[in-house]
């Protein structure tokens, strides 16, 4: 499980990467509009980007980093309330 944190900003990409693929096979093939799903996936890529930029730092507190987790997480569910509601 190390190759995880050892590659955590390629894993990022492969999943915002990917979910753009799905959004545009969803409106290509199904012509179902996944809008929402781009977006968040970019979000939480960046929101592990940040983390890993904030492990980089010798003085990284822990708080930004949770921050920055219970930020994405309230974007997503926030997001999620207003698509599926």
């Amino acid at each position: 499980m190390d190759w995880i944190n050892k590659y955590k900003g390629f894993l990022a990409f492969g999943l915002w990467f990917l979910a753009i693929i799905i959004q545009i096979l969803a409106d290509k093939i199904y012509s179902k509009d996944l809008e929402p799903l781009g977006t968040l996936t970019f979000l939480v890529a960046a929101a592990v980007w940040t983390i890993e930029y904030f492990e980089k730092k010798p003085d990284n507190a822990p708080w930004k980093k949770y921050g920055v987790i219970i930020i994405t997480a309230l974007v997503v569910l926030i997001t999620a309330y207003i698509y599926l509601g």
